[in-house]
């Protein structure tokens, strides 16, 4: 179920609107600090009742959150855009003189996977290294 929008929250957006509406000239858009306002508001409540209580167009609104979102990740992405993989054990042979074998699945943000099956850590390596950096 649906919690409702905290009062104090919209509120405080509805009266920068209400200040914004009555002091605009001609049909200018919507400043992005107001769309930002907006945009938190719906990462806590439905874009559908955000656009209503504010009087704004439902489709502009979900476009405005999903490109909100598309940025948060782009930079996520762009942060981590390298991460050190320790295998325990890697290159240490068993009693029986044979190498441990190592699962290790690699997912793109692309969709690509890639599964490895080795004992072989040289190899894991430069396979991982292949396979994430291609596009």
């Amino acid at each position: 179920m649906d919690k409702p929008v905290q009062a104090g929250d919209l509120e405080e957006v509805r009266e920068r609107f209400t200040s914004w509406r009555s002091n605009r000239k001609g049909r200018s858009s919507i400043p992005e600090d107001l769309w930002d306002m907006v945009v938190k508001l719906c990462t806590k409540h439905p874009i559908s009742k955000i656009s209503a209580a504010l009087g704004l167009d439902y489709t502009k609104l979900k476009f405005k959150v999903l490109q909100a979102r598309v940025l948060s990740n782009n930079s996520v992405r762009e942060r981590s855009s390298f991460v050190e993989v320790k295998v325990p054990g890697c290159g240490v042979e068993e009693v029986s003189g044979e190498q441990k074998k190592h699962t290790v699945e690699f997912f793109r943000a692309d969709g690509s996977r890639m599964r490895i099956v080795t004992g072989d850590c040289v190899l894991l390596n430069q396979l991982s290294v292949l396979f994430l950096q291609s596009k």
